[in-house]
């Protein structure tokens, strides 16, 4: 496999501002993508302090829209969100703050319905390894393990009522 030729300073910063323009990142991917344009260390902090002079990067923004986003689209609980945000190094003041988002949106419709989602799928006879399932499901979607088990119960509980 051949190794591409490092991009040149002016080159790399003209891509990444485009690609920031596109869609929100954070400080942390934007360095990663300029490393592996092949910037050396202080070109790649020169670059990224020069973005998010001019707003192209804005970690408190980024925070806020991938909130959302998870939680919308992608059916993310808190614990999951929080952790993903840990892992692309956000401050934890800018990740309790976006989580503050979480408190104007419907987490417990949203649990109920992609639990509702995996029951429709679920073929599993037992009760109470459906329960194991849904719950082992959820809690891998980031919801706590409180806020699961009253959901599950209840769709368990339907299920069985209308058998």
């Amino acid at each position: 496999m051949q190794r591409r030729q490092p991009l040149e300073y002016n080159q790399a910063l003209e891509r990444v501002a485009q690609w920031c323009a596109q869609s929100e990142h954070c400080a942390s991917e934007v360095e990663k993508r300029l490393s592996n344009y092949g910037l050396e260390e202080h070109d790649r902090a020169k670059a990224i302090a020069w973005l998010i002079e001019n707003r192209f990067i804005n970690d408190e923004r980024f925070a806020t829209y991938f909130v959302r986003d998870k939680h919308r689209f992608s059916g993310w609980g808190p614990q999951k969100i929080r952790y993903q945000l840990q892992l692309k190094h956000i401050r934890p003041e800018i990740i309790s703050k976006a989580m503050l988002e979480l408190e104007e949106l419907p987490t417990e419709d949203t649990l109920r319905h992609i639990l509702e989602s995996k029951l429709r799928t679920s073929h599993q006879p037992d009760p109470w390894k459906l329960k194991a399932s849904l719950v082992r499901f959820a809690v891998s979607r980031g919801y706590s393990y409180d806020d699961i088990l009253d959901i599950v119960d209840d769709l368990i509980a339907n299920r069985e009522n209308t058998d």
